[in-house]
């Protein structure tokens, strides 16, 4: 997992140096945020549910993910 995540440090920092816009910084469309749910639901029996999250600090080049 550590070298998964080290690799994709590595491609944000090149996607970074591009000139190109990131696709987190462009706009979410008004419904975009409406699709989220406020709280964790329980999944549907038979079903098995992964939570996971991440943050970049872009004033310390520095992450992680959880």
């Amino acid at each position: 997992m550590v070298i998964s995540l080290q690799a994709q440090v590595q491609e944000y920092r090149v996607a970074q140096m591009s000139t190109k816009p990131l696709i987190n910084e462009l706009p979410c469309p008004q419904d975009c945020a409406q699709s989220v749910p406020n709280s964790w639901t329980k999944p549907a029996h038979g079903w098995v549910k992964a939570n996971c999250d991440r943050a970049w600090l872009k004033q310390t080049q520095k992450g992680g993910a959880g």
